[in-house]
């Protein structure tokens, strides 16, 4: 999720933690026409990284999509 989804739907970032202290680390995948651990480019992508990595998608529409799937499914609960 894009910050600004946090923040233009009245969310906060609370803090942050070093994801090694939680054996975590930043996710490999392609964005665009580069392999990146988190934020960090790593190389431009080959033909055969789109077979064994996660390309980066997100949904369209406004930073409030999220929101809106997550009301709507709250809602059909309800009835």
């Amino acid at each position: 999720m894009h910050i600004l989804a946090i923040r233009e739907t009245g969310g906060a970032v609370l803090g942050n933690r070093a994801l090694g202290l939680d054996e975590l680390e930043p996710w490999v995948f392609i964005h665009g026409n580069v392999v990146q651990r988190g934020f960090t480019p790593m190389r431009p992508a080959r033909q055969g990284d789109r077979r064994v990595l996660p390309t980066l998608s997100w949904w369209g529409g406004g930073y409030d999509v999220v929101q809106i799937l997550a009301n709507e499914r709250l809602d059909m609960r309800r009835r």
